[in-house]
């Protein structure tokens, strides 16, 4: 892995690692079906999955959301930046 990989990601993923199999698989399973579905409405957890405990998964979804967090806060500076520089510095897009 890169050093510049951000430190929420590796945790995540390190998280990630730590779950059961089936937590692993309730986990890869939700991802599966949002990317599928494109949206972020709840989704139905299986009925397979619905004995992992929320202590189980609690580390790995504190990760997540710090990690969504950040990407949030980063597209968010990038709008602005291009916004500024579009119509404040009247720049266009190709500079």
């Amino acid at each position: 892995m890169k050093k510049s990989v951000n430190g929420n990601v590796v945790k995540m993923i390190w998280e990630f690692m730590q779950l059961s199999e089936e937590g692993k698989k309730a986990v890869s399973e939700q991802i599966r079906k949002i990317n599928e579905e494109d949206k972020v409405e709840p989704i139905e957890i299986l009925e397979e999955y619905r004995e992992i405990s929320k202590s189980e998964i609690e580390l790995y979804e504190e990760a997540f959301q710090q990690t969504y967090s950040n990407i949030i806060q980063e597209s968010s500076k990038l709008a602005c930046w291009v916004y500024d520089h579009k119509y404040n510095k009247g720049l266009s897009l190709k500079k």
